[in-house]
């Protein structure tokens, strides 16, 4: 109601929260590329869901991927189709996660899911987790704990995974899923902001100092697959980098503005 009055930091059924990544068009999309991923819980759990998902950009200066967001907002088809190509070389049914009607509208993790951090305050953020993943699952994945399942089933290696956590010459993260994915393809993901992550290691050393933090993705939503793009074409972390400082700067700007 336009006349109700605004409380600030209080929620009611009369004001509610619009972010721009929740109006189609208003959000910033990148490509990237998933590197593993954990076992579902719940409902996830009993369809042998691979959830959720790490996924990685692209350094062209070492050749290596760097994790950037965990995320899991697939449509029960994407995950069935995922969980079949990494475990069993499976091809992708037609149109599945390309056409845009297999794809989740849900925001895909909590913030402190997205960062890889299980206490929230851990860089003096508090948001709610209670934004769902849109695919209709009552779980309880959103809070990035249960998700953290160490110990690696010897049935989840699979044809399209490493046996093991491959070498820093290839990924580089401070996660550790027990399923590991061969970098093989590519997705389009749409976010709602960046922040700084100790988990994540993309566009690190360029955004925090020669040794500091990695970026990471708010509130990741995938958008599509890309099968037109080799992975060598996702997003790069020096773009990522660019992506954050143009960020800082619109803050910085609104904050004066305002």
């Amino acid at each position: 109601r336009l006349k109700s009055p605004y409380e600030a930091g209080s929620r009611s059924r009369w004001w509610l929260k619009v972010k721009r990544d929740y109006v189609d068009g208003c959000s910033d999309t990148i490509d990237v590329v998933p590197i593993g991923a954990w076992r579902g819980t719940g409902r996830k759990a009993q369809r042998n869901f691979l959830s959720p998902v790490l996924l990685a950009v692209y350094d062209e200066q070492e050749d290596v991927f760097r994790s950037i967001s965990r995320c899991m907002s697939f449509t029960d088809k994407m995950y069935d189709a995922m969980r079949e190509f990494y475990l069993h070389d499976t091809p992708y049914p037609h149109g599945v996660g390309v056409d845009g009607i297999d794809t989740a509208v849900g925001a895909a993790t909590s913030e402190s899911e997205a960062n890889g951090d299980n206490e929230r305050t851990s860089h003096g953020i508090n948001e709610p987790a209670d934004v769902r993943n849109g695919d209709g699952d009552d779980d309880d994945d959103d809070n990035g704990a249960d998700d953290d399942q160490d110990e690696p089933n010897a049935s989840a290696v699979g044809v399209n995974c490493y046996p093991s956590c491959p070498s820093s010459a290839v990924i580089i993260t401070n996660e550790s899923p027990p399923i590991w994915f061969k970098p093989m393809e590519v997705f389009e993901v749409s976010f709602a902001d960046m922040s700084l992550s100790l988990q994540h290691t993309a566009a690190a050393g360029l955004v925090d100092g020669p040794e500091g933090r990695g970026v990471a993705l708010r509130f990741p939503r995938f958008k599509r697959r890309r099968p037109d793009k080799r992975i060598d074409q996702a997003t790069t972390c020096a773009q990522i980098a660019h992506m954050f400082a143009q960020q800082a700067k619109h803050k910085n700007r609104k904050g004066i503005d305002e």
